[in-house]
């Protein structure tokens, strides 16, 4: 099977999702034609010499083999996927909000098919008009980067809260950390833990 990847090689959490989709294909011996999503920033995984070969020649022979005609496995935010190195692009996105666009149903439905890691987005998608196929796709554990620790280093009765990306306004964060700090009960019940990285 010949296949085009449409994906982001990057620090934030597009770029890990993309580098866990590849990790699969390279265990399984797909080699796809490889094509990025603005610039290649791997500094921030565990890169063996083997996996390393593999990424580069996914992109160096890329742009002497793809075909229009293969199929193409795109991870970008709705806006922008509409641009395609595909006829048939099977888009892997994520949606946060309960309302799409207009604009973002069309190019929903200018593609072959939409991943989504979210059933209250397929919901979504599928009550807004999105005519193509909608499938659920939960993300998998990260087993290059993490492992299971049977050890509750915060004892059995502590539940463990995490934040993990970019800081942002419209996601709330602020007003979650204030409600958390003013609520004495959630703290004695729980451990928070937050982590914001903005690279720009």
């Amino acid at each position: 099977m010949t296949l085009n990847a449409h994906l982001p090689l990057n620090n934030l959490s597009f770029g890990f999702c993309s580098f866990n989709i590849l990790k699969e294909l390279y265990q399984k011996g797909i080699s796809p034609n490889l094509f990025t999503q603005g610039g290649v920033d791997l500094s921030a995984f565990n890169l063996d010499q083997d996996f390393q070969y593999f990424l580069q020649s996914c992109l160096n022979k890329a742009p002497k083999y793809f075909n229009r005609n293969n199929k193409c496995f795109k991870l970008w935010h709705i806006n922008g996927s509409e641009q395609s190195i595909s006829n048939d692009t099977y888009l892997f996105t994520f949606y946060e909000l309960d309302n799409p666009t207009q604009i973002e149903v069309n190019i929903l439905n200018n593609q072959k098919a939409v991943f989504v890691s979210s059933k209250e987005t397929k919901t979504v998608f599928e009550n807004f008009d999105v005519q193509i196929p909608v499938i659920y796709c939960p993300l998998g554990f990260d087993k290059h980067h993490f492992k299971k620790e049977d050890v509750r280093p915060y004892g059995k009765d502590i539940i463990v809260f995490g934040v993990f990306g970019k800081f942002e306004k419209r996601k709330h964060h602020a007003k979650l950390i204030q409600t958390w700090l003013k609520n004495s009960e959630i703290i004695e019940s729980m451990f928070f833990t937050l982590i914001f990285i903005t690279p720009f």
